[in-house]
């Protein structure tokens, strides 16, 4: 009897393993303490009915889940939300030849992180469809993830600590995050801000950083936060406004090394008058005037108080111009790259900023479907780099 029971318990375990399909998805849950959702799963199996190799994890408790997985031998990576919605999901490749990025990526990249080192790029979509890429570089010995568009425009950095010693970077999850969403402690900071935007960038651990954009008096903030609400760097841009004022300066609030340049080389001379030209709230040059027994001497400083130029006679500060241009006007190399780069574009607003009647750059702000992207273009119509505005 014994040997008829082991008999057909073999025989059963042959016959169930033969009805198995050939891909099996296997959960490998790394937060064996948390309960994963049932939706979550559902959107997994429904949404990746050949996953294999599905392993789960905990973001944000009773909130985001992460899921990496397999398909068709190829690493992919979701976030999901606890109602099953799949906020992200990126294809991953180590091999950066196999995912074709945008051009303006690599403007983007060699403009803010010249002598980076690309390790990882990743091409996915987030929750209402839209592409992006996600691209992992070595910079300054940091690991920084930053991600674009499917156009190229920046979407958001992620800047991880310092490390010492050559370590692989890994992928984090990145989702879009709600201001209910951030910590406490990032709200509060945001005080007298208006919320534009925010994302995550989280590990297996459930540790994450914070890109968060917002705005005030029509200057952007970029803001990055670490796990504890911490904040890590900030970025301001002025696309729609530039201001520029002049402040009369006494000869006791100059910098310390004007003032050293003057001691030396013109002791015996009157102060007459100075000025310091300030650009979008930070220092843009100073123009200093000097007398000397009838003679006038007018020196020009840069914002770090290097001397520029030395002319005697009459003082003339430099005219600053903001032009409004219609789409008709602007330069065709811009209308060709917005052509080429986003198709069915429209033009909500173009400015030439001008220096004594000369344009020095080009700002536009255009609308592309439902997504709007703030462009800046050199004085030769050179793209330099585009940020979206959703």
């Amino acid at each position: 009897m014994k040997k008829f029971l082991l008999f057909s318990a073999l025989m059963s375990a042959i016959l169930l393993a033969s009805c198995e399909p050939e891909q099996i998805a296997v959960d490998n849950s790394t937060n064996n303490s948390t309960v994963i959702p049932s939706a979550v799963r559902l959107a997994v199996s429904s949404n990746f009915p050949q996953a294999a190799q599905v392993n789960y994890t905990t973001l944000s408790t009773s909130t985001t889940y992460g899921v990496d997985l397999k398909v068709s031998g190829k690493s992919m990576e979701l976030t999901i939300s606890a109602n099953g919605t799949v906020l992200s999901s990126f294809s991953l490749s180590d091999d950066t030849t196999k995912v074709s990025l945008p051009a303006n990526v690599t403007t983007y990249l060699n403009t803010n992180y010249a002598g980076y080192k690309l390790e990882r790029v990743a091409a996915g979509k987030d929750k209402d469809g839209n592409t992006l890429y996600k691209v992992l570089i070595e910079w300054n010995d940091q690991k920084v993830t930053v991600v674009f568009d499917a156009n190229g425009a920046f979407v958001a950095e992620f800047k991880e600590p310092k490390r010492t010693g050559q370590i692989k970077g890994k992928f984090r999850k990145f989702y879009s995050v709600s201001y209910d969403q951030l910590p406490a402690t990032i709200q509060t900071q945001l005080t007298g801000y208006t919320f534009v935007r925010a994302a995550a960038n989280a590990d297996s651990t459930g540790n994450k950083f914070y890109f968060v954009l917002a705005k005030k008096d029509s200057v952007f903030y970029e803001f990055s936060y670490d796990n504890a609400g911490k904040l890590l760097t900030t970025k301001t841009y002025a696309p729609a406004v530039r201001k520029i004022e002049d402040k009369n300066l006494k000869q006791s609030e100059l910098p310390a090394n004007i003032t050293a340049y003057l001691s030396a080389n013109y002791a015996s001379w009157k102060y007459e008058k100075g000025i310091e030209i300030i650009k979008n709230g930070a220092v843009d040059s100073y123009y200093i005037s000097l007398s000397s027994d009838k003679k006038l001497v007018f020196l020009t400083f840069d914002a770090s108080g290097n001397l520029t130029k030395t002319v005697s006679g009459e003082l003339k500060l430099p005219k600053f111009e903001d032009i409004k241009l219609t789409a008709d006007v602007l330069p065709a190399i811009i209308t060709s790259y917005l052509n080429t780069t986003y198709s069915g574009w429209s033009l909500d607003k173009a400015i030439a900023f001008k220096i004594d009647g000369v344009i020095e750059s080009y700002y536009l702000h255009i609308v592309v479907g439902t997504s709007k992207y703030h462009l800046y273009f050199d004085k030769d119509g050179k793209f330099l780099v585009a940020k979206i505005d959703k």
